[in-house]
């Protein structure tokens, strides 16, 4: 955790009834076994690095709690003896903190469908294009960012019709991939 005399950003990170997070079936997320915290469904918040609020989904992936990240505690579905497919945790980043944006792109939530990447089916992110989750450039005023699936301007990695549900298999398929097999198709259609 950062010191007393680090600049802090924080951020309270909830949902409510109605916006449980499920899996790919429909069924809530796996909570864990209650008060213990960290044993449920992997929940991650990070950010996109060429996010924008229009498509805050591009670039490459880059996890500030949870797995893969340096801040693992308090991030998976029921921390805090929330039930299954809820959460409600605090994290705080400190300015030395050498994986925060530089920029105020929009912050991303990230859950999968099990309590380990390596063991998830699917996953999917949620953001808001309105700027109320975007990233807030630590201070001596310590600024506070709530994220709530609740706010107006939620939009989906997968689509609307993906809302609130793991829709997205893993291992996804890199844009570079896509953009290689693309091209490819594409010169193949020119030899003809």
């Amino acid at each position: 955790m950062p010191n007393a005399e680090a600049a802090v950003t924080h951020f309270d990170l909830l949902n409510g009834m109605g916006t449980e997070l499920r899996g790919f079936d429909g069924t809530p997320l796996n909570g864990g076994a209650g008060n213990v915290g960290n044993d449920g469904t992997i929940l991650q918040l990070g950010y996109y690095t060429l996010a924008t609020p229009e498509n805050p989904f591009v670039g490459v992936w880059i996890p500030l709690s949870g797995e893969g990240s340096g801040n693992i505690m308090n991030s998976t579905i029921g921390d805090k003896g929330m039930p299954s497919g809820r959460f409600s945790f605090s994290l705080a980043f400190a300015d030395s903190n050498p994986n925060i944006p530089l920029t105020p792109l929009p912050m991303t939530i990230r859950f999968y469908d099990a309590t380990s990447i390596s063991s998830a089916a699917y996953y999917n992110a949620v953001s808001n294009a309105s700027g109320l989750w975007n990233w807030v450039t630590p201070t001596a005023l310590n600024p506070l960012v709530t994220i709530s699936l609740a706010d107006a301007g939620i939009v989906w990695q997968d689509g609307t019709a993906s809302a609130f549900r793991t829709t997205i298999a893993i291992p996804e398929i890199s844009p570079a991939i896509f953009v290689a097999f693309a091209s490819g198709l594409l010169a193949f259609r020119r030899v003809r």
